[in-house]
């Protein structure tokens, strides 16, 4: 199975809060763990600052989150 099918399997879960400053950088080392980008990766938030929502926005728009 190639790995871009195995990928599209996996769904990627984590939480966060406050932690925009790094979140991005997290984030792409999870990406770099897996192989890849999953084939959905969720953040939950329980009510972040405004800059960390906008690090998700941003991250958003560029296709690396998928849900918020």
């Amino acid at each position: 199975m190639e790995k871009s099918a195995v990928l599209d399997q996996i769904s990627l879960v984590a939480r966060n809060y406050g932690d925009g400053i790094v979140f991005e950088e997290v984030l792409l080392d999870w990406f770099d763990f897996l192989g890849g980008k999953p084939g959905e990766v969720a953040i939950v938030d329980a009510g972040s600052d405004r800059q960390t929502q906008d690090i998700y926005w941003k991250l958003f728009q560029q296709g690396l989150l998928d849900k918020l």
